[in-house]
């Protein structure tokens, strides 16, 4: 349980340097810059917020989220976490070469999915799939709130790290499933 909070921790503070030492512009990431060699982007954009508000957002979703893991008991979601975001950010690069890509929200809702599916014990799948699901279009709704505009590629890739996060529990369970049989 200790590494849920060091993870936390390390997400928190990169993420706040990150946003008072550089420009989102310098490590946000896109397929077209990525392919033109500027390799470091696909590490970088995750940490990255293009505003105050950005930042504040993602932290305290990081926040909610770093709470029901802990209350779900789940060992470590740091692999999730980069996990979703850099699978969501590769197909993006081919659908959207020219997106800049920036923040964690990807990431925390992979984090998301990932709790979704871990929550079994408190909450049957097939409630709480589509309840934090629900997350995504409230975020949606919220922003348009906000803009009084329908942000759809942001609503893609925020589904998108949400079904990745669904994903990689599935894949890690299978694999446990295998080394405990292999082990017999």
């Amino acid at each position: 349980m200790k590494w849920n909070f060091v993870s936390y921790g390390a997400i928190c503070v990169i993420c706040i340097l990150f946003f008072i030492f550089f420009p989102a512009s310098l490590l946000a990431f896109s397929g077209e810059l990525f392919a033109k060699g500027e390799v470091w982007r696909l590490f970088t954009f995750t940490f990255t917020h293009t505003s105050f508000y950005h930042l504040i957002q993602n932290l305290i979703a990081l926040t909610i989220v770093t709470i029901l893991l802990f209350e779900l008991e789940v060992e470590s979601h740091f692999r999730p976490f980069i996990s979703s975001s850099w699978i969501v950010a590769g197909i993006a690069a081919i659908i959207l070469p020219t997106m800049l890509m920036a923040g964690a929200s990807v990431g925390i809702y992979g984090l998301l999915g990932f709790a979704a599916m871990s929550s079994v014990i408190f909450i049957p799948r097939m409630i709480s799939v589509p309840l934090f699901g629900g997350a995504i279009l409230l975020d949606a709704l919220i922003e348009y709130l906000r803009t009084s505009a329908f942000n759809i590629p942001q609503l893609t890739l925020h589904f998108g790290g949400y079904i990745c996060g669904i994903a990689i529990f599935t894949i890690v369970k299978l694999l446990k499933g295998k080394k405990h049989v292999l082990r017999r």
